[in-house]
């Protein structure tokens, strides 16, 4: 009888994790740097200081550059996108220095997309010489960047550092309490052994 407790405590248990981790993505946005990097613990930068990009990133975009340690690049509605793939699922994904002001003033603004999920806010068309940041709960590996909904021909943008969180940023849902559960447990059954 005992011992079907022990096992029901655990199946309980498990569906209570399991449970806690499903459900939609949250994504948040940071507008600060160190509010970011706080928030994901380690993360990579890519400064793109030797012009290339590193760290096994690959990027797909028809009309983007680096130049003096900073990518350029352009978007257009209905059109041009930019993609960076990852070779590692991520938490987090930022650039500490955005531009869409630059030629021709404001523009479309941009739209990020998470491995297809769109990021609840755009990236407004006058952004001069901010960071901007997202994370979210869910790993994702490609970043998408396309126009946004602001009426215009195109939004052309510069980008610095861009920084990404790595899977140690967020340890995986449960995992304190599995550990918990499972030092618990085994003090439980030491116990037992002793008396």
């Amino acid at each position: 009888m005992k011992r079907h407790t022990f096992y029901g405590l655990a199946a309980a248990c498990l569906v209570l994790v399991l449970a806690g981790t499903a459900g939609a993505s949250t994504i948040t946005i940071y507008s600060d740097m160190n509010a970011w990097r706080a928030s994901v613990g380690c993360y990579e930068t890519e400064t793109f200081n030797d012009g290339t990009v590193d760290y096994g990133i690959t990027v797909a975009s028809g009309t983007g550059y680096i130049n003096s340690a900073r990518w350029y690049d352009s978007v257009v509605p209905a059109g041009s996108t930019t993609t960076w793939t990852f070779p590692e699922p991520l938490y987090g994904w930022a650039a500490d220095f955005w531009d869409l002001a630059g030629p021709g003033g404001p523009g479309t603004n941009i739209q990020v997309y998470l491995d297809g999920v769109a990021v609840p806010s755009e990236i407004p068309g006058a952004t001069q010489g901010t960071f901007w940041g997202v994370t979210s709960n869910t790993p994702f590996s490609v970043v998408l960047i396309t126009a946004g909904t602001a009426p215009a021909v195109k939004e052309t943008y510069l980008m610095d550092d861009m920084s990404f969180a790595t899977p140690c940023a967020i340890p995986a849902p449960g995992a304190l309490l599995l550990g918990g559960i499972g030092m618990g447990l085994v003090r439980w059954m030491r116990r037992r052994r002793m008396v």
